[in-house]
C-alpha cells in the first residue's frame, strides 16, 4: 500500500454500489481481484467479473485471476480442478469471468457480487443485463471501475450520482500532491 495509499479506502468499503474513476496503471485492478478472492472465500458468494469482450475476459483470467490463485496455496487448495477460463469454483462457490458483448455471456449466471473492469469500454446494454444478475440476490454488490471516456456518459455519470469521493496524496517520489 505504500506506493498505492488510495487503495485502502477502496478495499474497505462496505457501500452496495462503489464506483471508481481511475487513471491507468493505480492498482485498482488488483483491489477488485482481491475483493473477488475475498467476496467467495470468506462471504462463499458467487461474483461476476465481467470485461469488454470476451477475449479481454480470457486474457484477464489467464494473466490476472490464475497467477492470483497460483501463487496462495491457500486459494490454490480452495479453489477446485473445474477451473475454466470463464468459470472458476471454490467448493459450491462460484467465480464467472465474462465478456460484456453478446446477452448470451450475461444471461444465466447467479451472483451476489458484480465487478464491472472498464466499464466505459462496454456495451452499455449489458451493463443493466449484468445487474440484473443480482436482482433475485439478498446480498448484493456492485463495483464499477473504468478510466473515463466522455463526460456524463459510463463511469463518469456513475460517479456523479454517487458520493463523488475523491482521494489525494502525496507522490511518495517528490511528495507533490
Amino acid at each position: 500500500m505504500k506506493y498505492h495509499p488510495w487503495c485502502r479506502e477502496l478495499h474497505d468499503t462496505q457501500s452496495p454500489y462503489s464506483y471508481a474513476m481511475k487513471g491507468a496503471q493505480l492498482g485498482v485492478t488488483e483491489v477488485a481481484i482481491n475483493r473477488t478472492l475475498y467476496t467467495i472465500d470468506r462471504l462463499k458468494r458467487n461474483v461476476l467479473y465481467v470485461l469488454p469482450t470476451a477475449l479481454n475476459a480470457a486474457d484477464f483470467s489467464k494473466s490476472r485471476f490464475k497467477p492470483a490463485i497460483d501463487e496462495s496455496e491457500y486459494l490454490t487448495s480452495i479453489f477446485t480442478d473445474t477451473n475454466t477460463v470463464g468459470l472458476k469454483q471454490a467448493g459450491p462457490t462460484s467465480l464467472f469471468i465474462r465478456g460484456s458483448k453478446g446477452d448470451s455471456n450475461l444471461k444465466s449466471v447467479p451472483a451476489s457480487e458484480l465487478i464491472l473492469d472498464e466499464l466505459d469500454e462496454m456495451d452499455q446494454a449489458a451493463i443493466w443485463l449484468a445487474l440484473e444478475r443480482l436482482s433475485g440476490q439478498l446480498h448484493k454488490r456492485v463495483w464499477g471501475i473504468s478510466t473515463p471516456t466522455i463526460p456524463n456518459h459510463g463511469i463518469h455519470k456513475l460517479f456523479m450520482g454517487s458520493t463523488e469521493e475523491q482521494f489525494v496524496f502525496k507522490c511518495p517520489c517528490c511528495s507533490r500532491r
